[in-house]
């Protein structure tokens, strides 16, 4: 059953190519961790890793295509072919690690044996290996029987593998979350008292494990967890929101762009001026930022319903992925339990866009200066006018556009 699912992987060639390499050279070769996890819940997993008793070093002499991306820790990237776009495969040597200082990363690697390695790993349900030669499924530390009774704990000791490494606090929430497990008691407790400790960690990886969190397939359990277990107030500090309206508007996976959005639209705790500097606190990219400002201005457009703020839905029109940020900001606003505001936003669309988008200007800064318009900031401001004027009258050509300009210079 395993390997059936394994061979689905678009890797599969590869990863048999890799693990006969390894055991033709008299090593012992595993699939590990994650994939054998998802293997278990019945999914192919996204990447396939390979733990093997050979060392870089080793593993470097029987493959000619070998990337070191972390030798210190044992671990490289396999790529068996030239065939170009091939994708790596991920081989690390059995470890064990100590002497964790900042939090995140071991000072002292030795390399061990597969049943230490296990031990090293964060939860159960992640510390399992599947033998592709024996079709046999290794299981040291009881994850599979954790994974059955949807329950994420530890490997050990939690107050260890927490204090080791502080990020595991906010994947613990994550996997509770994507795979609907109840987090072990004494593993919670453990969770519960080290929340703090987050701030161990660099806000890029924090980010990164909130970015996963979205594509899951309710993000609103990774977010009620954060408040359970004291983590979201260390990792957001002053956001609130309301239960309500998140669980609502998280009930179902989001793209990354989406998340940030809406945790922004939805927060109720300080002033829209004061969001990017929480946004830049948790390092999010301009082009995150971009797409949350853009629901802001949304949000305000859309909530005060008129139908003849022209000039607000040309500056909305021009900003990038704005039909994308229209459906996140609608969401949004229905969690709220604000009107539906698609109706009104296609109401606009309708009689200024029918080719769904923003049509050419009939008139450009050089028209105005022929028609006798002087150099300086009064050029702008006619190119903006006149615009208006022409989504407002589409029947007129330039110059009936330009005639509306001359008539408005006399009338001054």
């Amino acid at each position: 059953m395993l390997n059936t699912l394994f061979e689905k992987h678009p890797q599969w060639a590869q990863i048999q190519e890799i693990d006969q390499t390894l055991r033709g050279a008299g090593f012992q070769a595993v699939l590990a961790g994650g994939c054998v996890r998802d293997a278990l819940l019945g999914k192919v997993a996204k990447d396939i890793d390979i733990a093997t008793d050979a060392t870089p070093e080793q593993i470097a002499t029987l493959f000619t295509r070998v990337i070191m991306v972390g030798e210190s820790f044992g671990v490289c990237r396999v790529l068996t072919s030239e065939i170009e776009g091939q994708l790596p495969v991920e081989v690390a040597t059995f470890r064990e690690e100590s002497d964790y200082q900042d939090g995140r990363h071991p000072q002292k690697v030795v390399y061990s044996t597969l049943d230490k390695d296990a031990q090293r790993r964060d939860f159960t349900i992640n510390a399992m290996y599947f033998d592709l030669h024996k079709q046999q499924l290794i299981d040291t530390v009881n994850g599979a029987v954790d994974l059955r009774q949807r329950v994420l704990r530890t490997v050990g000791d939690p107050q260890q593998r927490f204090q080791e490494d502080s990020l595991r606090l906010l994947r613990a929430a994550r996997f509770s979350a994507q795979m609907d497990l109840t987090i072990e008691q004494e593993t919670l407790k453990v969770l519960r008292a080290r929340a703090f400790e987050i701030h161990r960690v660099s806000k890029e990886r924090i980010q990164d494990e909130i970015n996963k969190a979205f594509q899951i397939t309710q993000p609103r359990l990774f977010f009620s967890c954060l408040s359970t277990v004291g983590l979201q107030k260390e990792i957001f500090k002053d956001w609130s929101w309301e239960e309500k309206s998140l669980s609502l508007f998280f009930a179902n996976s989001v793209s990354v762009d989406e998340g940030w959005a809406g945790l922004s639209l939805l927060q109720t705790s300080f002033k829209i001026k004061n969001l990017n500097e929480r946004l830049k606190e948790l390092k999010l990219s301009n082009d995150k930022i971009y797409f949350v400002q853009t629901g802001l201005l949304l949000k305000d457009f859309l909530s005060q319903g008129r139908e003849d703020d022209l000039r607000g839905f040309v500056n909305l029109m021009k900003r990038r992925d704005i039909q994308k940020s229209v459906a996140c900001t609608a969401k949004a606003l229905q969690a709220l339990s604000q009107k539906d505001p698609r109706p009104l936003w296609q109401g606009y669309l309708t009689r200024y866009c029918p080719q769904g988008a923003l049509p050419t200007a009939l008139v450009t800064g050089e028209d105005l200066l022929q028609a006798g318009q002087k150099p300086g900031p009064n050029i702008g401001r006619d190119l903006e006018e006149t615009y208006l004027w022409q989504l407002q009258n589409p029947n007129l050509d330039k110059s009936g556009v330009l005639s509306l300009l001359l008539q408005k210079r006399k009338a001054k």
